[in-house]
């Protein structure tokens, strides 16, 4: 059964083109078919072809990204100030393969990017650009999280103010109701204009134990979150359940301040 408040205010979006890099905040998004637009089109892999995120590298926190699309500009930023910036350019194509069994189709990036990046990490990475929006996202591209989830995280963690990015959702939204957005699945909702239809749980795995700005593990948020929730059953099989999936009805544009609306 759907909550009877069904109405909620978006209060942030978040957004990365390189998975596993910090999250920005724009003040709008569009979202297509597979997510949002430009999010997550690019990703790194190790020296054996595995894919790399925040678990395995949380170095990757330290740094920031920024795609043109329509010059193909890839900026990367670190935190020590240095920066690599240019224009692409698209080598071999690579298939991935991904700790679910998928594969993620895509192009090897030639440049600085990856040896930019290895002097932080310590390792050999290459930086490949998705041959398809969206296929880089866990499980679908569009993430949402209510407020009222994060505060009972808190209370059960003993932390005041956890900070949301941790968890790397794409629309955060106002709630009451401690997990409210659990009891939707399969409801279609409006926000902005587009249309969603929310899926099932989001597993937690270990990058939401990393601080999201420096990426050091800092608080054990999938042992707090299984203390007080249990095991449930996710896209993944049996999580630590935080946070929704959906996917996209309705192509549109979403900003913070618009209406997210069960319909």
């Amino acid at each position: 059964m759907s909550s009877p408040v069904s109405s909620h205010r978006v209060t942030r979006l978040s957004v990365t083109p390189v998975k596993g890099m910090r999250v920005h905040h724009p003040p709008a998004i569009a979202l297509g078919p597979e997510g949002a637009e430009g999010d997550r089109d690019f990703f790194f892999a190790d020296a054996q072809g595995k894919l790399i995120s925040v678990p395995r590298l949380g170095v990757l926190l330290q740094f920031t990204a920024a795609f043109d699309a329509t010059t193909d500009r890839l900026i990367i930023d670190h935190d020590d100030g240095r920066s690599c910036e240019g224009e692409i350019e698209l080598g071999a194509a690579v298939k991935i393969p991904r700790a679910d069994g998928r594969e993620i189709e895509g192009n090897v990036v030639e440049g600085p990017w990856a040896a930019f990046v290895e002097t932080h990490a310590q390792q050999p990475l290459e930086l490949i650009k998705t041959a398809r929006p969206g296929t880089a996202s866990d499980a679908a591209g569009v993430t949402l999280l209510g407020t009222a989830s994060l505060r009972a995280l808190e209370r059960e963690a003993g932390v005041a103010d956890i900070d949301p990015r941790r968890f790397r959702m794409l629309i955060e939204f106002e709630t009451e109701t401690e997990h409210v957005e659990d009891e939707w699945e399969g409801e279609v909702a409006e926000v902005g204009t587009a249309e969603i239809r929310i899926g099932g749980l989001v597993p937690r795995c270990a990058a939401t134990t990393r601080d999201p700005e420096r990426g050091k593990r800092d608080l054990p948020t999938v042992k707090v979150i299984t203390a007080y929730r249990g095991l449930k059953d996710t896209f993944f099989g049996p999580g630590a359940p935080f946070g929704v999936y959906a996917d996209v009805v309705t192509p549109g544009r979403v900003a913070v301040g618009d209406t997210l609306r069960l319909r």
